[in-house]
């Protein structure tokens, strides 16, 4: 029997049904809280890395770590000496990105309060204010590791939600969430001394974005990687 228009009409309904050969799905914009800093220092740093299309980021990650063999937990603090070439590729990886970007937002804190009504609205208010650059209705991913001074988990332990989808996850259980860490790290560089892993990284990032300082004074209005003040 000959190959009919309608057979391969049907042929190619069938093969579009099969897993693997449908569609790609659409890409899904997702966001990743960091924080640098703790809330009852008064000084906290929240930064928000947000992907267009969560899938294409985590591949790309993900291919950036097999081609460096870093499979360690990409850590804020850390100096291990894989990091440094690591971290510089990835940093030049996301500014060749159209589809990402990242906000951070500088917090001018008042004393921090104990547990309690008054703690609970800083909290929110932090919240809204680094949340402002996150797309309408992407989920948000946050850190929560237990620790009491991680705003993750001070927002997790709020008495009810914010009106946000909210996703929680140990930080080295995602690399985005590292990635996000990592950004905001570098947006508080206060305390980088030139020729620390901080340090050398910040000058590269500086070096990327065309910018002599990492501030909100020089940064406040970047499409890509902004920084803003606020007081709350």
């Amino acid at each position: 029997m000959g190959v009919t228009r309608r057979s391969v009409l049907g042929l190619g309904i069938a093969a579009a049904a099969l897993p693997g050969l449908s569609r790609a799905a659409p890409a899904a914009p997702a966001a990743f809280l960091g924080q640098s800093g703790e809330p009852q220092t008064g000084r906290l740093v929240l930064g928000l890395l947000v992907a267009d299309d969560e899938t294409a980021l985590r591949q790309a990650v993900s291919d950036l770590r097999t081609k460096l063999s870093y499979r360690r937990v990409l850590r804020q603090r850390s100096t291990d000496r894989y990091k440094l070439a690591f971290a510089r590729a990835l940093i030049d990886a996301l500014a060749a990105r159209s589809d990402t970007r990242f906000a951070a937002v500088a917090f001018d804190l008042p004393p921090w309060p104990k547990p309690g009504a008054a703690r609970d609205r800083l909290v929110r208010a932090a919240l809204a204010e680094a949340l402002a650059a996150a797309p309408a209705g992407a989920p948000v991913s946050l850190v929560d590791n237990g620790d009491r001074a991680a705003i993750g988990t001070l927002v997790h332990a709020l008495p009810s939600a914010p009106a946000r989808v909210l996703r929680y996850a140990r930080i080295g259980d995602d690399d985005l969430l590292q990635v996000a860490a990592l950004l905001t790290g570098l947006a508080n560089p206060s305390r980088a001394r030139s020729r620390s892993t901080k340090g050398t990284l910040v000058a590269h990032l500086r070096l990327s974005l065309g910018v002599g300082e990492i501030s909100a004074r020089a940064l406040s209005r970047h499409p890509r990687f902004s920084v803003r003040s606020v007081k709350v």
